[in-house]
């Protein structure tokens, strides 16, 4: 209560009060007036001091009432009195109760925006009843009350503002999904006609028709005002669906125009039964072109530079057709090849025969290297058929001697002299002085071609490939194509090959004769360079077992100095279990560069005993993952490798979804929490019942089954994981709805208001986000992609190899596969190819693309894995 311990004057006494029976004179009276006035200035300065004391007095009472009210779950209550220190006590009370009630009820808003993000009535119902169920228990403060009015109404505002752009979001996305149909049904009509049409004036007559109703499909999703379009007026219209702007739809419908123009001119020249009419039509088009007919309406030169080309490789193609035959038989007898590699069945007799019908004297050999060791030179290959194959120089120079060159005398090589054993006259005069080269000869010469491309510090087929390559084309060919390659000996003899094949056709009179030979002996150094690379694949389980092979043993010397493995330092964490893993992983990259292994980071026995920690303590998971997530060089990739190895082994897909959600910062908590539930759970903790009419987790599990559809193993991991969070958050009273605790098991996690992570919907269809990308950007980021795969002519085709431009992509759907990687599915659930025919995956991890969805999309991405 407010007190005045003060008094006014001197034991009572006014101080303006005589003393009494003193008769004062007038000087004597104002004196005494003057010491009155200070008397009160001091009394009031003493008043201040004590309010200022009562006041801190009060608001240090507050906050040990707060404190107290805190530990007994309790809210501190507010003083009925009007002195300075009740007035300081319920100004810092009310500031605590309003902050604490105007957060939960912004947190409800949170879950009513996160169950209708996209839907105004749904969240307006919801933000209805949630304020009133808070105006229900208000506090009978009027300031509180007041106060929590106020900002209830902003948070409102703010959320409302969320879901009016996401359900004009989707909106558009659903405009733009019926707009792609739309476009995919016309393009497929005017594909249809251009199939029929000829290069005439009934011709151009069919295409210009269909391109006319084409414009009048697309204007529909249009906006909803008057606009023209190439001269064609269209009224206004409420009916539009406004997907795209004027702009948009005017380069659409130029892009159109464009294709369908050159696709009739290339395709009529495509379609000619034979060489000399397509020649001749393409002629037709020339001089029509150059005519200027109306015809070719909306092509610009670069358009018709295309066409051109089109046009006389489709000619080329028709003169050379013998030759395509040939290819397409080397094609199938390719895709043979790898399918016996890979232990498919096979027809040998069919194999010779699209050898022979291939006429490429490699593929020949190759045959024949396959019918007598196997195709792909496996390690069961290996044990059937040919003998170790040698390894360093001796090894090489076996093979080139006894395989490419052999030791037969040849009298006169081309002009070059005498040759034997591959050595001429004319480029080793000295080795022919006694008239004869023997084998030692020979092998002396060749040991200078190994040394020239460092052939004892490449990995075995490289360097086979690479000293080959120095005897046929000389050495600084090979090493050119060392580089280029970037070590991958296929590529290098892909180089190679191509160098041939182009000095051929560059100069048939000169070289022409000599390209059999040349294919033949690519064909058998080609088989020479997998043989050796299977070879040391196979030896002792070199390939299963890297790390394991690699540490050598009292047969073999190691290959590389090998950091030890300690089971406690590697889950315990820290600065020393980083730097082993990084070293470990440094090892596996090497193993993987020199011979092709898997990249790997542990041998098999110390998986197992890894997993049998994990078995005992899925906290090992964590600390693991943690630690290799956060060390400079092991990161992200060696995550992944660590995982891979780990399920490989054995390990439970759950321990594996816990080890995943450790590895990244922002889900990190996620795992804690599941770590709770665990141990709650064997100490006898249920299942979390929720209320009567609530979703439960499996309900809402079987609602985003679509999302799971290329991972069905995370159909059940998620469930376990949300379950497990549910159990640890009601052991906290902090109990949350299932659809929350499915997110983030998917990954979801909140900063700043927004959702990062978990499911996100694209173009209608549920996918999983990435954990450091807003959920309601995926769509954004698809179509960044597209365009980047468009100038890059790197994206998905069409059945019939053409690329699909950008504009259709970006509406296309996305399903999320394990390698965290996306596939792209169109509006008939077909998955996209891409030119290889296998199907097309859009690594969205990479490191370049989160760069360029910074720049693009600020506030998108959360951070870095």
């Amino acid at each position: 209560m407010a007190r005045n311990p003060f008094p006014t004057g001197d034991f009572g006494r006014r101080v303006s009060d005589a003393p009494i029976g003193m008769d004062i004179g007038a000087p004597a009276a104002g004196a005494a007036a003057g010491v009155a006035e200070a008397a009160k200035g001091v009394a009031r300065q003493l008043g201040a001091m004590a309010d200022r004391s009562l006041k801190r007095e009060g608001e240090r009472d507050a906050g040990r009432a707060i404190t107290a009210a805190g530990q007994f779950g309790q809210e501190v209550q507010l003083r009925q009195g009007f002195g300075v220190d009740d007035q300081a006590f319920n100004a810092i009370a009310r500031e605590h109760l309003s902050t604490r009630r105007i957060t939960a009820y912004a947190e409800e808003i949170d879950k009513a925006e996160l169950a209708s993000p996209d839907s105004e009535a749904g969240f307006t119902e919801a933000r209805g009843a949630v304020r009133q169920a808070f105006r229900d228990k208000a506090t009978g403060d009027p300031l509180i009350d007041a106060e929590f009015e106020r900002q209830a109404t902003l948070v409102d505002q703010a959320a409302l503002r969320r879901v009016r752009a996401g359900q004009e979001k989707a909106r558009i996305s659903m405009a733009r999904g019926a707009m792609t149909e739309a476009a995919s049904v016309g393009e497929t009509l005017i594909g249809q006609a251009i199939a029929s049409a000829g290069f005439d004036d009934a011709g151009a007559t069919l295409i210009a028709a269909n391109l006319t109703e084409y414009t009048a499909k697309m204007a529909r999703f249009g906006p909803r005002e008057a606009f023209s379009i190439g001269g064609v007026e269209f009224a206004a219209d409420p009916n539009r669906s406004a997907a795209m702007s004027v702009e948009e739809l005017a380069r659409h419908l130029d892009q159109v125009q464009a294709r369908t123009r050159s696709t009739w001119l290339t395709t009529a020249v495509d379609q000619a039964p034979d060489a000399a009419t397509a020649q001749a039509m393409a002629g037709q088009i020339e001089e029509q072109w150059a005519a200027g007919n109306p015809a070719f309406v909306g092509l610009s030169a670069a358009d018709f530079a295309q066409v051109r080309a089109r046009n006389e490789a489709s000619v080329n193609r028709k003169v050379n057709g013998e030759g395509a035959a040939q290819r397409a038989a080397g094609q199938q007898l390719l895709d043979w090849m790898t399918a016996a590699e890979y232990g498919g069945d096979y027809d040998i007799a069919q194999m010779r025969a699209l050898a022979q019908a291939s006429g490429d004297p490699g593929l020949v050999a190759r045959v024949e290297f396959g019918e007598r060791h196997g195709f792909g030179v496996t390690p069961a290959s290996l044990r059937s058929g040919g003998g170790p194959v040698g390894g360093g120089f001796d090894g090489w120079v076996d093979f080139l001697l006894d395989e490419l060159e052999g030791g037969g005398f040849v009298g006169d090589d081309n002009g070059a002299g005498r040759a034997q054993w591959g050595i001429t006259e004319r480029s080793h005069p000295e080795a022919w002085s006694d008239g004869k080269i023997d084998r030692n000869e020979a092998r002396a010469i060749y040991r200078q071609y190994w040394a020239d491309v460092g052939g004892d510090t490449l990995p075995p087929a490289l360097a086979h490939a690479a000293a080959s390559a120095a005897v046929v084309a000389g050495p600084g060919n090979a090493r050119r194509w060392l580089a280029a390659s970037g070590g991958d000996v296929e590529r290098f003899h892909d180089l190679q090959l191509a160098h041939f094949e182009k000095l051929a056709a560059d100069n048939p009179a000169k070289y022409g004769a000599s390209l059999n030979g040349w294919r033949r002996r690519d064909g058998l150094s080609r088989a020479q360079s997998r043989r050796v690379t299977a070879h040391e694949r196979a030896a002792e389980g070199y390939a299963s077992d890297p790390i394991g092979f690699a540490r050598g043993n009292s047969k073999r010397d190691a290959m590389v100095a090998m950091p030890e493995f300690d089971i406690n330092r590697v889950v315990a964490g820290g600065a020393e279990a980083g730097a082993f893993l990084r070293d470990r992983l440094a090892v596996g990259r090497q193993l993987n560069a020199r011979s092709g292994v898997p990249v790997a980071v542990f041998d098999k026995a110390e998986l197992a005993t890894i997993k049998e920690r994990i078995e005992a303590d899925p906290a090992a998971v964590v600390g693991l993952v943690t630690t290799a997530a956060q060390t400079p060089g092991v990161g992200s990739e060696g995550v992944r490798v660590i995982l891979g190895q780990l399920g490989m082994a054995g390990t439970a897909s759950a321990d594996l979804h816990l080890g995943w959600l450790a590895s990244d910062q922002h889900t990190r908590n996620i795992a804690a929490k599941v770590i709770q539930g665990r141990a709650l759970r064997a100490s006898g903790a249920k299942d979390v019942t929720f209320e009567t009419g609530d979703e439960s987790i499996p309900d809402v599990a079987r609602r985003l089954a679509p999302v799971f559809a290329m991972q069905p193993d995370l159909f059940a991991v998620a469930q376990t994981t949300a379950r497990d969070m549910a159990i640890a958050d009601q052991a906290r009273g902090q109990l949350q709805s299932a659809e929350a605790y499915m997110n983030s098991a998917l990954g979801a996690t909140r900063a700043g208001g927004r959702l990062y992570g978990g499911v996100a919907r694209v173009n209608g269809a549920g996918t999983l986000a990435p954990t450091w990308l807003r959920a309601d950007y995926l769509d954004d980021a698809l179509e960044i992609a597209a365009s980047l795969w468009e100038a890059q002519d790197v994206g998905p085709v069409y059945s019939n190899g053409q690329p699909i431009p950008a504009r259709v992509l970006k509406n296309y759907r996305l399903k999320a596969a394990p390698n965290g990687r996306y596939r792209l599915v169109n509006t008939a659930g077909e998955e996209l190819p891409a030119r290889s025919g296998q199907a097309f995956e859009f690594n969205i991890e990479a490191d370049s693309f989160r760069d360029v969805l910074r720049r693009r999309l600020p506030g998108a991405v959360l951070g870095s894995r």
